[in-house]
């Protein structure tokens, strides 16, 4: 913890002893092993205790497999997955990707002049901050990233898999954090993908990082179908579209876009169709627009009564052109 000194994680190697990526992303996924590993600690208590003092008999009477096992659903066994939320991926990629093509690849930033630009928060090492934003990051159909994040997520969850919950089946991580992920953002430091301590993360864990998807609509659905969800955990997508793709003769386009999400077996998106225009009028005037309905991240909710923070984030969205 950067606030307190307090050693966190598990502990692992200076980073800058490392010889090559792979010495990098073993570490991080250590760090992040370690991490779930605490977390299903707390899991297994709340699991046992569902099953001991909330049995659900009725709801149990109305599925199958209870019926067949005699046991309550919350007994659930082998009937359904535990799993741990988990934010950030899109970040965590992004800047695995960053240090894996300008401290490894190109040798063009040390390792430890990138530590010290993100704890300084960027002060002082301007230079080094506009090489991590010029990498390009996932949103934009390039390989050399999304390859990076494809192959973070199959290890990811291949390794969060040989952790068991209570009654000894793999653990999944999750990716529904509804507001979770601009929460989260806050207490986040400075990240190699160029992003500043407190800025948001990005809101769906395959969700381009906001402001970054400069490619067009298409890039992102080709990004996002490098990562297969039969090898990861589940994926959320959220694309913000101007209305007016959704009514008159734009209509047809706006349905090819979502023949073309198919077809490249992606699993999972959900659309914004506002325009910021609108949604600053909604900020300014919210007596005129209590039934606004906006996607967040993995729920909806009227817009003039979220927080201000998430307004505004919601308004930074990437606005897809699908006639681009």
């Amino acid at each position: 913890d950067p606030q307190t000194g307090e050693q966190i994680g598990v502990r692992t190697p200076d980073p800058c002893s490392f010889k090559s990526y792979k010495d990098f992303l073993d570490a991080f996924l250590l760090q992040l092993k370690y991490q779930v590993e605490q977390a299903n600690k707390a899991y297994k208590i709340v699991e046992m205790l569902y099953e001991e003092m909330m049995p659900r008999p009725f709801a149990s009477s109305l599925v199958e497999t209870p019926i067949m096992r005699g046991r309550d659903a919350m007994q659930k066994g082998d009937t359904a997955i535990s799993e741990i939320f988990s934010m950030g991926s899109i970040n965590a990629g992004n800047s695995l990707a960053v240090v894996k093509k300008l401290v490894f690849d190109e040798k063009s930033v040390s390792m430890r002049d990138l530590i010290d630009a993100c704890r300084s928060n960027w002060k002082g090492y301007e230079d080094i901050h506009k090489k991590c934003l010029t990498v390009k990051k996932f949103g934009n159909d390039d390989n050399y990233t999304d390859m990076v994040i494809a192959e973070m997520y199959e290890k990811a969850h291949a390794m969060v898999s040989d952790i068991k919950d209570h009654w000894g089946r793999p653990l999944q991580l999750e990716s529904s954090l509804a507001a979770g992920y601009y929460v989260g953002g806050l207490v986040v430091g400075a990240t190699p993908d160029g992003r500043v301590k407190g800025e948001t993360i990005s809101d769906g864990q395959l969700s381009p990082m906001r402001g970054t998807d400069i490619s067009g609509p298409t890039a992102v659905l080709k990004s996002c179908s490098r990562v297969n969800p039969l090898r990861s955990w589940n994926q959320l997508l959220n694309q913000k579209i101007h209305p007016s793709f959704v009514k008159g003769k734009n209509k047809k386009v706006f349905a090819d876009y979502l023949r073309t999400w198919h077809s490249f077996n992606n699993w999972h998106i959900q659309i914004n169709c506002h325009n910021a225009e609108d949604l600053k009028e909604a900020i300014k005037y919210p007596e005129k627009h209590r039934d606004l309905v906006v996607r967040v991240a993995g729920y909806s909710a009227y817009f003039t009564e979220l927080a201000p923070g998430l307004q505004n984030d919601i308004i930074k969205r990437t606005e897809q052109d699908l006639l681009r």
